[in-house]
């Protein structure tokens, strides 16, 4: 599943960050995300996610993260 971070507003080198640090954690946990659950990196941070029709990209649909 692709993952899309739309209508973002961070600079480009925090989202890079962003997204090497959601990536390596899917990877070495071996997790799969799911619509309607949350993602963070502390206690206190808690981004959407949501399963809807891609945006770009080839995918038909994709998982969106509200960052």
């Amino acid at each position: 599943m692709e993952l899309e971070i739309l209508n973002n507003t961070h600079e480009p080198a925090d989202l890079h960050t962003f997204l090497c640090n959601i990536s390596d954690y899917l990877i070495s946990q071996n997790i799969t995300l799911q619509d309607g659950e949350t993602i963070g990196f502390n206690a206190e941070e808690k981004l959407a996610i949501t399963r809807s029709t891609a945006v770009a990209g080839v995918a038909e649909e994709t998982l969106k993260i509200d960052y």
